[in-house]
């Protein structure tokens, strides 16, 4: 845009102030406008107007920037008619009255007409001044046309921030919907095999009171260890579907001796893994209060956790500790410590160590949910030195939920 220079007209003009302003009054108002090389190139726009708004001078700066010459402005139009429609009606409503009130205002934004009927965004300081002459109002007017520029990115940055919000709240409700049903479907499948698992495990065991052959034996053990297998996936998936959808898994504490229930699933677990040797040691009092079968499954879950991943060649040491507040089941195997990577979200379902052969990563997760169901807290402490430790802590007479 061709810059212009301000040239002021010294002839002799009216406009409306607080008062009428003479012709021999205006050298004196434009004195107090300015005009030296540094008012007249300002880094910024400047304007004089009287108290309704209407143009006494501008700066060659403003001249520049929006294309107009000072004789079209001066005495001619106020400084809000070359405002949007929006700026008009917020300066009337709220810059006028403020104005009024305080006698000034700070970093106001709106939108200016150039000359070529394009607008730019401004901001604009402005001081209303009282002089010999009457009132006069000084405004600074700066471009802020970068400035809106990123706050429009920021607002559409922000809109877009919105709507990936908004698509990952739906995506995840959508995914908790489906991993609900999915949990809900496992339930029912596994609740509705069990009665053929039983039925399988039933023939076996006719069938082996008849007189079979050797090769008939070993297939009907493989038979029932498979079935065996079956059952526990089944029984573990009904005791996640619990622990995740049903508030959490049901106990039913009872009176027991913690000793001899372990020495029970020890004998059980025997005759389940013959090659292994299963030691167990007791210390402290017997008598506390516990789920019988949950305390029994834990050791179970454990145990055969130690046998897929200790040492076949060393014993699996089972610890049965009765205290004051509680008992706890420690479950010790050596071998290959559990990956430091592991350690940290080892109870969290689907979890599998990496020699895992079978098994769908649910049983340390019921482990945890049982010593949880008992108000109590699971630990495992596992190096390549000293083995692996599962110690589980159930608080006396303390039952979740």
């Amino acid at each position: 845009m061709r810059p212009r220079r301000a040239s002021w007209p010294w002839r002799t003009f009216s406009c409306r102030w607080t008062r009428a302003v003479s012709a021999p009054e205006l050298p004196g108002l434009l004195g107090e406008i300015g005009s030296s090389p540094f008012y007249d190139e300002a880094p910024c726009g400047l304007v004089l107007t009287d108290g309704h708004g209407l143009f006494l001078g501008a700066n060659a700066t403003f001249l520049r920037w929006f294309g107009y010459e000072l004789g079209e402005l001066v005495g001619r139009q106020r400084f809000q008619e070359l405002l949007s429609v929006g700026g008009k009606i917020f300066y009337q409503t709220h810059i006028g009255p403020l104005l009024e009130m305080q006698g000034s205002v700070a970093e106001v934004k709106f939108d200016i007409k150039q000359h070529d009927g394009q607008t730019l965004p401004i901001l604009v300081n402005i001081v209303d001044r009282s002089s010999g002459h009457g009132k006069v109002r000084q405004i600074a007017v700066f471009i802020a046309e970068d400035r809106a520029k990123y706050e429009h990115e920021l607002v559409l940055a922000r809109d877009r921030a919105e709507d990936l919000r908004d698509q990952l709240t739906r995506a995840r409700e959508v995914a908790e919907d489906r991993a609900l049903f999915a949990e809900q479907m496992v339930a029912i499948v596994s609740h509705d095999l069990r009665n053929p698992l039983a039925a399988v495990l039933l023939g076996v065991d006719s069938v082996q009171m008849d007189a079979v052959t050797p090769r008939q034996q070993r297939l009907l053990a493989q038979m029932r260890a498979a079935a065996n297998r079956a059952s526990r996936l089944a029984n573990d998936l009904l005791d996640f579907k619990q622990a995740r959808v049903g508030g959490g898994i049901r106990v039913h504490p009872v009176p027991l001796d913690v000793h001899a229930c372990t020495r029970g699933a020890l004998a059980e677990l025997r005759l389940a893994m013959p090659d292994r040797q299963l030691v167990h040691i007791e210390e402290g009092p017997a008598h506390q209060l516990a789920d019988a079968d949950r305390v029994t499954q834990f050791i179970g879950n454990l145990v055969g956790n130690a046998n897929a991943y200790g040492d076949p060649m060393l014993p699996i040491t089972v610890s049965s500790i009765g205290k004051a507040n509680g008992f706890e089941i420690r479950v010790h195997n050596h071998g290959s410590p559990i990956p430091e990577h592991l350690l940290g979200k080892i109870f969290e379902p689907m979890t599998r160590g990496e020699q895992a052969s079978e098994g769908i990563g649910l049983g340390l997760f019921i482990v945890s949910q049982i010593v949880n169901a008992h108000g109590g807290r699971m630990e495992v402490h596992s190096t390549r030195s000293e083995g692996t430790t599962f110690r589980g802590f159930f608080a006396a007479g303390e039952v979740a939920g």
